[in-house]
């Protein structure tokens, strides 16, 4: 009895965090959808405001680029990294 109580537990534990991972993944993927359907060609249009250049690794192209895929994979995906990992690999 104890055993298939605690099973229940886990259970809704897991779907309670697999809710909140969604919603976060809702609540960011809407307004990347939004960023990048706001101009004609994101490639080059897209702009991008940052509140700190301190130490900047990657260039304005490369993170158009990324947000670009992130937006064409989506965030929901399981192997959305992967993906566009892969893209950047044939690029190269």
């Amino acid at each position: 009895m104890d055993d298939l109580l605690t099973s229940e537990i886990q259970n809704k534990d897991a779907k309670a965090i697999g809710e909140g991972k969604h919603n976060k993944c809702s609540n960011l993927e809407c307004p990347l959808a939004k960023k990048i359907g706001s101009v004609k060609h994101p490639m080059q249009e897209l702009k991008l405001n940052y509140l700190m250049t301190l130490g900047k690794v990657w260039s304005k192209e490369e993170d158009q680029s990324l947000l670009c895929w992130l937006n064409h994979y989506g965030m929901q995906a399981e192997d959305e990294y992967k993906c566009i990992k892969q893209d950047i690999s044939k690029l190269l």
